[in-house]
């Protein structure tokens, strides 16, 4: 029987990303309306990022790229 064992630094990325998730709860919960902005801010920066990633998969590459199939692009 083997057993997975997460590397120390997936750990530490996992934990701190935890946190960085409770502390935006929080804020979204004491201030909605900020809240919300930040969450359209958000959005619209991973937007941004993943249709680069797809521009430039599309332009090197004749493959899909790795959002594409959640994007049906």
């Amino acid at each position: 029987m083997s057993v997975f064992k997460i590397p120390r630094w997936m750990r530490a990325f996992e934990i701190g990303l935890g946190i960085v998730i409770v502390v935006l709860s929080a804020i979204v919960i004491l201030s909605p309306i900020s809240g919300f902005l930040s969450i359209i801010w958000i959005l619209g920066v991973l937007l941004f990022v993943i249709g680069i990633e797809i521009i430039v998969s599309h332009v090197f590459t004749h493959q899909k790229s790795r959002f594409a199939g959640y994007l049906w692009v």
